[in-house]
């Protein structure tokens, strides 16, 4: 990727989370498996990440906006799949369960984690960790995700160790508010 590139892709990244903020989201039921099924095929096409096992468990829907859970779930499970790929035997594997007033999917793998110095600032817009270097990327996938997350009352953490692989874990509110 060119340097002209990268910068293509940051100020396209930047109007996208522009976006995200000024427009009204639509609330309404979001078949999160087929979402997920549609990603998962998607990456793997472009990507090639056909030796990587995707293990797809429970899949409640969630109450939000189609187009910004499909954004949402793609740069976690699209995170996922690049960090994991050059593992041995890459695994990916995405759950999801109910409780009360939200909805709360983890996306596992086993790649190659994130630094404990990193956990502060995964979601700082233009963030890199500090061992993602040989991959490509631009820093503006985990922001967006946060953002959307906010936009639906929700939140994201993560927990990873550096070579252990990573856990993220996207809230979603079972209703708008």
């Amino acid at each position: 990727m060119t340097s002209v590139d990268k910068m293509t892709e940051m100020i396209s990244g930047v109007n996208q989370l522009t976006r995200i903020n000024k427009n009204e989201i639509t609330f309404k039921e979001v078949d999160v498996s087929k979402l997920i099924k549609d990603i998962v095929s998607d990456h793997t096409i472009a990507h090639e990440y056909y030796k990587t096992k995707i293990v797809i468990g429970n899949t409640p829907q969630i109450f939000g906006d189609h187009h910004l859970i499909y954004h949402c779930f793609s740069n976690i499970i699209g995170n996922a799949l690049k960090y994991s790929s050059k593992a041995s035997n890459p695994r990916v594997e995405i759950t999801g369960f109910q409780k009360d007033t939200y909805t709360c999917y983890k996306i596992l793998d086993n790649g190659i984690g994130i630094p404990p110095e990193d956990h502060a600032h995964i979601f700082d817009l233009f963030n890199r960790c500090q061992n993602a270097g040989e991959f490509e990327g631009s820093g503006i996938g985990l922001p967006i995700v946060q953002t959307i997350l906010e936009k639906h009352k929700g939140y994201a953490w993560c927990i990873s160790n550096l070579g252990e692989g990573t856990a993220f874990y996207l809230v979603f509110q079972n209703t708008p508010s």
